[in-house]
């Protein structure tokens, strides 16, 4: 007889196991991270944080001290682009011509 092991996130239906998506702090920076560099160059880091359900991603500049704006994903890690700063916005807030048109 073989012994099965669960994970803390998963659950027997039936007779499948389901794991549910839920990703880490460290997966949601490199997520944001990619993001941002796609669309702003490498001029951005960041914070993140956990909102209730969501996780909230603060932007920066690496020129400046407050946030230029936040990204927000959904707890299985995909990117809430309604609950976002605007890829332009954040754009025009950093200082000088260093983001990515």
């Amino acid at each position: 007889m073989s012994s099965v092991r669960h994970s803390p996130h998963s659950h027997v239906v039936g007779s499948q196991r389901s794991v549910d998506s839920v990703v880490t702090q460290e997966e949601i920076e490199n997520r944001a991270l990619r993001y941002l560099l796609i669309h702003l160059g490498d001029t951005a880091t960041v914070r993140v944080e956990r909102d209730n359900s969501h996780w909230r991603v603060l932007v920066y500049s690496s020129r400046t001290p407050e946030p230029l704006g936040q990204l927000a994903y959904s707890a299985s890690g995909e990117i809430l682009l309604e609950r976002s700063t605007p890829v332009e916005e954040l754009q025009q807030q950093i200082p000088g011509d260093v983001a990515r048109s």
